[in-house]
This record gives structure tokens, sequence and C-alpha cells, in this order.
């Protein structure tokens, strides 16, 4: 019988990892934060057709608000969706080719910087690396994207 000098607390099966709870106060943190940033979006959208396209309020109201709440909701769930392809390593041959450029151009040698030597070995580490849970970026897009249908409906029955 071969010797396993790995310890084995027996608690989670050989390759799997812990899961950890999808509702933490970080979530809720990150979920507020979103929230605010959408909400920023959606009222500089509003002032740019109020003001930009002069657009009254009177007449455009749901239009406004369906077009702020659409934009930014899809923003958000957009930005969440280019986190998480970058998270599969769609960029990582961009990103180590910019440091290694740069590390070049300010170090003597490149071993003095924390880069790894070779594209394989970066990539290894970055696959290695536990990254943070965004989906709460998600969340906050998909609620500003139901507001926005929600308000599509009055939208629809009032328009000039």
């Amino acid at each position: 019988m071969p010797n396993n000098e790995e310890k084995d607390d027996g608690i989670f099966p050989e390759g799997e990892k812990e899961k950890k709870p999808l509702f933490t106060k970080s979530f809720f943190i990150g979920l507020a934060v979103s929230l605010g940033v959408s909400g920023l979006i959606a009222a500089i959208i509003a002032i740019i057709e109020i003001y930009g396209l002069g657009r009254k309020a009177d007449p455009y109201l749901y239009l406004i608000l369906v077009d702020s709440f659409s934009v930014s909701g899809l923003l958000m769930i957009l930005f969440y969706l280019f986190v998480i392809i970058s998270r599969k390593g769609a960029f990582d041959a961009l990103v180590y080719g910019v440091k290694v450029a740069f590390y070049t151009i300010f170090f003597k040698d490149l071993r003095d910087s924390k880069l790894p030597r070779t594209y394989a070995d970066y990539k290894a580490m970055k696959a290695d690396k536990e990254h943070a849970g965004v989906s709460y970026v998600f969340f906050a897009g998909i609620l500003f994207l139901v507001i926005a249908l929600i308000l599509l409906i009055p939208y629809y029955q009032t328009r000039p």
C-alpha cells in the first residue's frame, strides 16, 4: 500500500474545494456598491436625455426611465461577463506581454521582478489564484433590467 504523505482530514473528497456561502457580509456590501454605481449610471443617462437630447420629463418620463434603467443594467451585466471571461484566461497573454515589456524597461534583469519566467508559469500561477466572487454585480444588473421591463409596460400605454 503506498504511503500517502498528504494530509487528508476526510471532510472533502480529493479535488473538491469547500464551497463558500453566496450571501455573506461582503456580498451585501458589494451589492450596495453595485446598486449605487448602477443608480449613478442611470442618473447620468437621464441627465443626458433631458439636457442633451432636450426631452421634457412630462411626455417622455417613462422613456427616460426605461432607457436609464435598461442601459445601466446592461452595462453591469456586461461588466460581470467581462470579469468572468477575464478570469478564464482570455486576456492572460496580453497582460503577460505588457508586464514583460514594463519590467524589461524598468528593471535591469527580469528575474528581479516577481513575474514568472515563462508564460506557462504565469498561467499556472493565475490558475492557482483564488478569486473573490462578483456575482453581486450580476444581481444589481438583473434588478435594474427588471425595473426597466416593469417601466416598459406603462411606457407603451402612455407613449406620445
